[in-house]
């Protein structure tokens, strides 16, 4: 992950989610939120989860009680299933951590729990941003109609990323041309 990221979207993201739920008093957190009835079971949950993973790294870092950081790297533990520093998350990583923190953000958010139980979805988006970005609209409908389709978007998500490999793969060749051959 870069600075910039760490900057605009994982720091503000996790103040976010841990003002709602946690509050530090001399280097210990504590819970201070309320979880909503209706969504008990799923949310109360996974601030469990997220808790008993804070409890291990407090316990690795030799504190009995856990701080802000270990609840942070507790969510990294839970989105992830491995606890990874934040400069060492992918794009896809980022995506799942972020998803989670919508969630606490704002436990009555649809689409965030729909991101969270379907990775997938930020996979596609990430396409569906790039598409646009890589080559121009007609020379991509161009290859959109090869593929059977009329727009890129009714594309599934296989085909969908293989027109992104093509149009990378294709923007890159084209820059190298233009550029002359490399002198060996």
């Amino acid at each position: 992950m870069t600075d910039a990221q760490l900057r605009r979207l994982y720091h503000p993201a996790w103040r976010r989610a841990a003002a709602r739920w946690w509050k530090e008093s001399r280097g210990v957190a504590t819970r201070t939120g309320q979880v909503p009835l209706a969504l008990a079971d799923s949310l109360g949950q996974l601030l469990d989860e997220i808790e008993d993973l804070a409890t291990v790294c407090a316990a690795k870092r030799g504190a009995e009680q856990w701080d802000l950081r270990d609840l942070r790297y507790g969510c990294h533990g839970r989105a992830l299933t491995a606890f990874r520093p934040s400069k060492a998350l992918t794009n896809r990583d980022l995506d799942r951590v972020l998803a989670l923190w919508r969630v606490l953000e704002d436990p009555d958010d649809v689409g965030a729990w729909l991101d969270w139980e379907n990775p997938e979805r930020a996979d596609r988006r990430r396409l569906e941003y790039l598409v646009p970005r890589l080559a121009p609209a007609e020379y991509t409908a161009a290859i959109v109609r090869d593929l059977g389709a009329s727009h890129w978007s009714d594309l599934d998500d296989g085909a969908l990323r293989k027109l992104v490999m093509t149009l990378g793969n294709r923007s890159r060749a084209a820059s190298v041309q233009r550029r002359g051959s490399p002198v060996a």
